[in-house]
């Protein structure tokens, strides 16, 4: 029994004497955790390059450079496009979800969070109506901009195209009162003040002051009645050289002959805000700048849980996840563990 033990210590001593300096027992176990821990990385790191993918799939939908073909992409498209607070995550199969915060059951928050998010969602509704309603009123604005453009351009003889620019000089060369205007769809025509009923004048003593101007000024170019105010005159002059005008009031109710122009054509109600809408807290600018920009976000909370911030739906954010190095330093704890 004595040499049998005594065997197996020098079996033992001399094969830590045959080792050579830095080498290792490699422990199984040890080796089945570092496979795992590798594989688990690689997982991470391909659960990344999938979300990395659907941000830049989002973007281009937000763009509208790509059509989306799926319903997370339909889905995540329309709520980054109208800035809804949503996330983005993968289920364990690696399928992609999007959840919209103001359909969420928000249980990773405490009561007092969700009742925060969820009053957000509601703002945000309100900032984003007001946003969209300066941006309509702007691109109005520039389309009115864009028909006083060709106005002067087809006096310079440059031809006709649309349908109102055609109808515009008609009216104009025969002498009438003409207004380029939009109609409800936003689009524009040439209003021809002779046939209009002035509706889209609110105060009805202006609108019945239009109205007898226009009565005048009908009986004038038929020949029915002489000019005798200094309106009256100037649209006849106006008529006489060709040059289009129409019919407005001034600042103490009177009529007037204004030319087409960008500031005459311009009704009060589009004028630009420069203050833009009204914010009350820095999140809201914060998430207005995001909707401008076409990125997705969401609503979350500062590292003390008291302070509402809104977070872009950015790789990192929405992974969080480990970083190379701290990949690294996984590797590192399980080689040690390997090699202990």
């Amino acid at each position: 029994m004595a040499s049998e033990i005594g065997a197996v210590n020098a079996s033992t001593i001399l094969a830590a004497s045959q080792r050579k300096p830095g080498e290792f027992k490699i422990r199984t176990d040890g080796s089945v955790k570092l496979r795992a821990m590798i594989d688990q990385l690689g997982a991470e790191a391909g659960r990344k390059q999938i979300t990395a993918s659907a941000l830049i799939r989002l973007r281009g939908i937000a763009e509208g450079v790509i059509d989306p073909s799926s319903e997370w992409e339909t889905t995540g498209g329309f709520l980054q496009i109208t800035g809804q607070a949503f996330k983005l995550s993968l289920d364990a199969q690696g399928q992609i979800q999007v959840e919209a915060q103001a359909e969420s059951d928000l249980l990773d928050y405490t009561p007092g969070q969700r009742e925060q998010i969820r009053a957000a969602v509601d703002q945000m509704k309100e900032l984003v109506a007001a946003e969209d309603l300066e941006t309509t009123k702007a691109d109005l604005r520039a389309t009115l901009a864009f028909g006083v453009l060709r106005i002067e351009e087809m006096k310079r003889f440059s031809p006709a195209e649309e349908f109102w620019e055609t109808q515009f000089q008609n009216l104009a060369e025969a002498g009438r009162p003409v207004k380029l205007s939009l109609d409800a769809d936003g689009n524009l025509f040439a209003l021809d003040q002779l046939t209009h009923d002035f509706s889209d004048v609110a105060d009805f003593r202006d609108r019945q002051t239009l109205l007898d101007a226009q009565r005048d000024l009908k009986a004038i170019l038929s020949g029915a009645k002489a000019a005798t105010e200094a309106w009256q005159f100037e649209a006849l002059g106006n008529k006489s050289e060709g040059d289009d005008y129409f019919l407005a009031l001034d600042a103490d109710g009177a009529v007037t002959v204004e030319r087409n122009s960008v500031p005459t054509v311009t009704p009060e109600f589009l004028a630009a805000d420069p203050d833009g809408p009204e914010t009350t807290a820095p999140w809201q600018q914060e998430a207005l700048s995001l909707y401008r920009a076409k990125k997705g976000f969401h609503f979350d909370f500062d590292p003390s849980g008291q302070t509402l911030r809104v977070v872009e739906n950015t790789l990192q954010n929405l992974t969080q996840g480990d970083e190379i190095a701290a990949g690294e330093e996984k590797i590192r704890s399980a080689l040690v563990s390997l090699l202990a």
